[in-house]
């Protein structure tokens, strides 16, 4: 025990109660419940927490994929869609279901309340659309899953000039190597046509062997499939059937026997059609910086670290392009990882920089021993946050939504400490230094500290009942709030007396700035603020008339428009997104040259900008086009990072001057460019029509 502490209990100390005092006097069990946190929220911190970029969207959605080979749209919608809907309409639950009719089948999202069990709808929803029995011969069994949130981490671009089908095969082996890494689960090539087989059969081919297009439809569907034949019991064990006769290739089709003569002879489908295995006839493709090229998309499972993700494939990058042929070479873009990982030195710089602020001003108006103890408050409150999020009914992960949480929480969290902490100075300084005064010092503010505290966390509660797909953006934010207040209570009620006991009495010995502050702030208190006070209240009604007009004027404000109104503010990025559409009926090859023109203007750009600017290194680093079904193209331009630039390029400069240079295009419907620089999406207005029909819509 110190010499501090063995005198307080000499000055007859021992008569304090309640929790407060119990703790002051027993400090090995403050001491213990401080380190208990401490140790518990940096064991979560390390090994228990997950980290990724944005908290999981809820969707609550059940996905239902009904494949039927070589329908219309039209086909698809009378024999899929409609009966699916009428199938599932009737289930509890249900918030809106809504479906898509292509070529070769049709897919319907089925939006669930907040409050459903996923299973067991996806169970109702199962046993429905079995129970349909008028599907078209034609289609194939439902495919029935959830929709799941995956967390896009970084892009693989495979760029070059080798042949299509064998930078498709190349990509396909490169995603299988990547799965294969021991940080990574999932991923997925996009920007590649699909591989399609056709089969073409001449009229006069058809009356030759006497055949009909329905009839060798039906051979090759009878052929073309994988059968199980049972099984065979013998004393080595059972023998299991199964008669395998996919086909997959051309080759394969083309031995497929569409007839057999009498004299035995056989007419296969080789012998008098044409099979074509390719790529489908659309115009498809993805460009990366001029070039034809395929993509990876890695993403992160709900326990995979994308961090971790993210550095393992940037490692696979650089280490497999020394294999690749020279003819092709992959590219690292779009890491998600590198933003998460830039609020989290944010996050750290900012406590370091609020906890030197909050250290200095206490020192200014307190003494640097009280400041201290005050200051310890911060690292127990964040950790006890910590050691908080992996429990499941918390389950709040490391993201952007929760690291901005934490800063803005900061300041907030020693506001009870410190008036814990000028209560029981104050007390001391009067009456002594005593255990029994710090603890009535403590116990004196203790109540209305405790609401001031629990005000603020039922401000943020009510983010917590949000239902949604963003709630999980508003609980991070709530839960990460409300933890951090909660312990800041337990460390100023119960630890902090604990401590300012331990401390050595410092009354009468302030020399210095802190004596000079308190001077003037008293004379301040006495001369200025106290007769201000004395005369707000003798006018009472004048006071209220002044803070209502002060309302009324923050009201026309905003009213007027002089202040905007936007869910999330606008700020700035590393992408431009843009859309070209192109006119129907207007040749496939018109949008392919259109995306090489705006690609070509936005390298113009990038030129005047680093000429104005007088930067060395490109500003637009990546240019991703995708031209889709040869009537639409998509851009996604990632421009140099906002924290390496010497001078900050506003997005909207670069858009203006990108929409300059491409001028009016001939022949497209729609060109839209957008900054991506703001939360929320979507158009100002957007319009839903509906109707029983295509025709009536």
């Amino acid at each position: 025990m110190s010499d501090a502490a063995a005198a307080l209990r000499a000055s007859g100390a021992d008569d304090v109660h309640g929790l407060i005092g119990w703790f002051a006097k027993n400090h090995v069990a403050a001491n213990l419940l401080m380190l208990g946190i401490i140790g518990l929220g940096v064991y979560s911190l390390v090994g228990e927490i997950k980290k990724e970029s944005f908290p999981e969207f809820i969707r609550n959605q059940i996905q239902v994929q009904v494949p039927f080979r070589g329908a219309t749209p039209e086909e698809v919608e009378k024999g899929v869609i409609l009966r699916v809907e009428e199938a599932i309409k009737a289930i509890e639950g249900v918030v809106e279901y809504r479906s898509f009719a292509g070529e070769g089948g049709g897919t319907v999202y089925i939006d669930l309340d907040t409050r459903a069990d996923v299973a067991a709808k996806m169970d109702e929803v199962k046993l429905a659309v079995d129970g349909i029995s008028t599907f078209p011969a034609e289609t194939e069994r439902p495919i029935i899953s959830e929709s799941r949130f995956r967390n896009p981490v970084i892009n693989i671009q495979l760029a070059g000039e080798l042949e299509e089908a064998t930078m498709k095969e190349l990509a396909d082996r490169l995603r299988e190597e990547i799965v294969a890494l021991p940080a990574v689960s999932y991923a997925q090539v996009f920007g590649a046509r699909p591989f399609e087989i056709s089969i073409e059969i001449s009229e006069d081919t058809l009356r030759q062997y006497g055949l009909t297009l329905d009839r060798v439809a039906q051979v090759i569907r009878q052929w073309s499939v994988d059968l199980p034949g049972g099984s065979i019991r013998s004393q080595a064990g059972d023998i299991r059937l199964r008669a395998t006769g996919q086909a997959y290739t051309g080759q394969e089709y083309q031995e497929i026997v569409l007839l057999t003569r009498p004299d035995g002879t056989r007419i296969r489908l080789g012998d008098g059609a044409t099979i074509r295995d390719r790529f489908a006839e659309v115009q498809s493709y993805s460009f990366f910086n001029g070039k034809r090229s395929f993509g990876i998309n890695v993403m992160a499972s709900e326990e995979e670290n994308p961090i971790d993700v993210s550095a393992a494939v940037k490692e696979f990058v650089e280490a497999r392009n020394q294999t690749l042929p020279p003819e092709a070479q992959m590219t690292a873009w779009s890491d998600s990882s590198f933003y998460l990982e830039g609020r989290i030195d944010m996050m750290l710089k900012n406590m370091a920089l609020g906890a030197i602020l909050v250290f200095i001003i206490l020192g200014v108006f307190l003494h640097l021993k009280v400041a201290a103890w005050v200051i310890i408050g911060l690292p127990v409150a964040f950790l006890g946050a910590f050691m908080m999020m992996p429990l499941p009914f918390v389950d709040v992960t490391i993201n952007i939504m929760s690291l901005f949480a934490f800063i803005l929480v900061l300041g907030v969290v020693v506001d009870d400490a410190i008036i814990i902490a000028e209560s029981a100075y104050t007390e001391t300084e009067a009456h002594g230094y005593t255990l029994g005064n710090i603890v009535r010092g403590a116990q004196r503010v203790a109540v209305p500290a405790t609401f001031g505290v629990l005000t603020t966390i039922m401000a943020f509660t009510p983010m917590l009942l949000q239902a949604g797909a963003t709630s999980s953006v508003a609980g991070a934010i709530a839960w990460i709030v409300i933890l951090c207040l909660a312990f800041s209570l337990i460390e100023s009620k119960l630890i902090l007396p604990s401590h300012l006991a331990i401390m050595r009495s410092s009354h009468g010995s302030r020399r210095g700035i802190s004596d000079w502050v308190d001077v003037k702030l008293k004379r301040f208190i006495e001369r200025v603020y106290k007769p201000f006070l004395a005369r707000a209240i003798e006018f009472r009604w004048t006071t209220l008339a002044a803070f209502i007009a002060v309302a009324i004027l923050m009201l026309g404000l905003v009213g007027g428009g002089f202040i905007r109104i936007s869910f999330f503010p606008e700020f700035g990025g590393d992408f431009l997104m843009a859309q070209v559409e192109i006119q129907e009926g207007a040749p496939d090859e018109l949008i392919v040259d259109i995306v090489g023109e705006m690609t070509n203007a936005l390298h113009e750009v990038d030129d005047e900008l680093k000429a104005a600017y007088g930067f060395e290194d490109d500003i637009v680093t990546n240019v991703f086009a995708y031209v889709q079904n040869g009537r639409s193209g998509r851009f996604q331009v990632e421009l140099s990072k906002v924290e390496t630039r010497a001078v900050e390029v506003d997005l909207k400069e670069i858009e203006t001057r990108w929409r300059a240079k491409i001028g009016q295009i001939a022949g497209t419907t729609e060109l839209r460019i957008s900054t991506g620089n703001r939360m929320g999406g979507g158009p100002p207005v957007a319009f839903r029509l509906s109707g029983r029909s295509i025709a009536q819509v």
